[in-house]
């Protein structure tokens, strides 16, 4: 969320989300991770950096204050369309550091979903959460496991030379960086000056998401497996398919 050397083509971005195989079922999973999590820690005032095409306050109560921040217009307009008349929710078009330029509001947590590992610079995104929260507030985060099932069947296949190897599909979703373990991610956070009060992987699955689509396209796997697969998250932890970790500031 930062003055990139290489900037994201954001239109191209959405384009190629928009036709990622198995994304749209991976996504319901994670918003319902995150909204659980969410109503674990139950803040009262939330920002949601980036909210894709189904912002989790969607699903959160009501009774939580809401502002979402969006450079791409297109999802932004698609959320609020949906929102109707509520009023309780904010929103920016622009990028988190835009925001923090320009507001001085604060918040009790700051979500970001799937966001980290897609920036240049992930300890200026986090400095600037650190920024937009009330004391004591915390961040949360989700971003795709290194150590996932599936990337160590694609390693023995010969498809990633490694386990946290740039995939295919990072590059099209124009990632530059390695995929997070847990502990490299708690590593990164804590170089900012962040402590992780929570950390789990969720929502194991044995394929890559080419292979998970044609399988739910062909009746091979159902949405009952799939939440077979989830209710299995802290049984096979660490080896779920995304990380998900809550953070707060060092005392």
């Amino acid at each position: 969320m930062n003055d990139q050397e290489h900037p994201r083509d954001l239109a191209r971005y959405l384009q190629d989300y928009n036709e990622l195989p198995f994304e749209r079922l991976a996504e319901k999973y994670r918003r319902r991770k995150v909204v659980e999590t969410i109503q674990k820690f139950s803040p009262a005032r939330v920002v949601e950096v980036g909210c894709g095409s189904w912002s989790i306050f969607h699903d959160l109560p009501q009774d939580i204050i809401g502002t979402i921040i969006e450079p791409i217009p297109e999802l932004l307009t698609l959320n609020f369309t949906k929102f109707g008349s509520r009023a309780d929710i904010g929103c920016f078009l622009g990028t988190l550091e835009e925001f923090v330029s320009r507001s001085s509001e604060k918040f009790d947590m700051c979500v970001l979903s799937s966001l980290l590992h897609e920036v240049d610079d992930p300890s200026r995104l986090l400095h600037d959460c650190q920024k937009i929260l009330d004391l004591g507030g915390s961040i949360l985060i989700d971003v795709p496991n290194a150590l996932s099932i599936h990337r160590y069947v694609g390693q023995s296949k010969g498809i990633i030379p490694t386990i946290d190897a740039i995939t295919s599909t990072q590059h099209r979703m124009q990632q530059a960086r390695n995929a997070y373990s847990p502990s490299t991610l708690c590593d990164q956070l804590e170089e900012v000056g962040l402590t992780v009060v929570h950390i789990e992987t969720f929502f194991p699955k044995p394929l890559d998401n080419s292979s998970m689509q044609d399988l739910y396209e062909n009746g091979v796997i159902t949405d009952d497996f799939l939440e077979r697969l989830y209710s299995l998250s802290a049984r096979l932890d660490p080896v779920g398919s995304e990380i998900l970790a809550v953070v707060v500031r060092k005392s």
